[in-house]
């Protein structure tokens, strides 16, 4: 995790992924909540509404490609072609 509460994992094409955990324990049988921005957005569009589910439910904000806080998670050149 680093400073900004983001867990990071590594994709197949060797990228980094990075997305935000919240909320309670969701309960046995219980999926989730995830928080999927669009392209003009990012993880901290859903600030006020996360607070409101996560007092029962556990979240799981993403972060595109893109859309990240730093300069280096940027989209490769070739990203809308590829299918």
């Amino acid at each position: 995790m680093d400073d900004q509460g983001l867990h990071r994992i590594r994709a197949a094409d060797g990228r980094d992924l990075y997305y935000e955990l919240g909320g309670a324990t969701t309960p046995s049988g219980h999926l989730p909540v995830v928080f999927l921005h669009g392209s003009l957005a990012n993880r901290l569009s859903f600030r006020k509404v996360r607070p409101l589910l996560e007092s029962s439910r556990r979240s799981l904000a993403t972060v595109l490609r893109g859309r990240a806080d730093e300069d280096h998670r940027t989209l490769p050149s070739d990203y809308a072609l590829a299918t």
